[in-house]
């Protein structure tokens, strides 16, 4: 009985392994960085973009360097942000694309990965 058992899951085991041959093919991705528009065509970055990124948390663009400055437009974390310049010892210079408007300003470091 434990050899009929123990043949049965072998032949179990085999057939599910047999049947996921495709599972650890995977194809590389060599296209460039780009964003998608409200058409769902990509778009090419810019060639000012540093990097693209996701804010760990929703904050604002300023209009300047600074925290009293005016608030150009709020964002979230589903938005990319265009990094544009890192000189600054607290804000990163950054494109922000809202609804069909870029917006450029500054976004604090805080709120960026790394």
């Amino acid at each position: 009985m434990k050899t009929t058992l123990l043949t049965c899951l072998t032949a179990a085991c085999l057939l599910g392994t047999s049947c996921n041959t495709e599972r650890g093919k995977m194809e590389a991705d060599e296209s460039e960085a780009t964003m998608a528009s409200e058409t769902g065509a990509a778009s090419q970055l810019g060639p000012d973009v540093i990097y693209v990124t996701k804010p760990l948390i929703g904050g604002e663009v300023y209009k300047t360097a600074s925290f009293q400055a005016t608030s150009l437009v709020y964002f979230d974390t589903t938005q990319l942000i265009q990094v544009l310049d890192t000189l600054d010892a607290i804000f990163v210079k950054a494109r922000v694309q809202k609804d069909t408007t870029m917006y450029t300003g500054f976004v604090s470091k805080a709120i960026l990965p790394e």
